[in-house]
């Protein structure tokens, strides 16, 4: 498997109740990938977007995130974010798994970054929204064009796990269920 890091970008106070009846979900489905990620011991990063403005981390991310780099930004890149590159590189990133908030601002462009320094993306769809649903579409339709790989957090996991004879099998599907 390739050196791969997960991205989880701007789940935050302000901005996830801004994606109404789809927040519910999206936590409940990020904080899943988010413990499959560590359960499958990939590097993990989360980013806030300007927290003195749209606040921190909402707690049911924190409460997973203990002991994880947490990088703030005023770019809507995450390659804006002191210290989001060295990490990459520390990490020998040559695939970034990414998921978060919106889709069209943040989580767009972060996917393109990567793209243009050559690390492949993929994006879990389910773990990613925006406040209208046709940005997040038009966002989707565009990086699976550009060769993003677009897929659903289960997806992913299996993909990762690659076979049930993994250490951590068991636990991930538990999260899946």
């Amino acid at each position: 498997m390739k050196p791969s890091l997960f991205c989880l970008i701007d789940l935050q106070e302000k901005l996830v109740p801004a994606m109404g009846d789809r927040a519910e979900a999206l936590i409940a489905r990020s904080a899943k990938a988010l413990q499959a990620a560590r359960l499958l011991q990939l590097p993990v990063v989360l980013t806030e977007q300007y927290p003195k403005g749209l606040g921190r981390t909402i707690a049911a991310i924190v409460e997973h995130a203990q002991g994880l780099p947490l990088l703030e930004k005023t770019s809507f890149s995450a390659f804006g974010a002191p210290g989001f590159e060295e990490l990459l590189l520390q990490n020998r990133t040559r695939h970034l798994v990414i998921a978060g908030i919106e889709a069209h601002v943040c989580v767009r462009q972060t996917c393109l970054d990567a793209l243009s320094r050559g690390i492949e993306v993929s994006l879990l769809a389910d773990c990613t929204e925006s406040r209208s649903v046709r940005d997040r579409d038009l966002a989707w339709r565009e990086l699976e064009n550009k060769g993003v790989e677009i897929l659903s957090f289960e997806a992913w996991a299996f993909a990762a796990l690659r076979d049930a004879k993994h250490p951590a099998f068991k636990a991930v599907s538990a999260l899946v269920r």
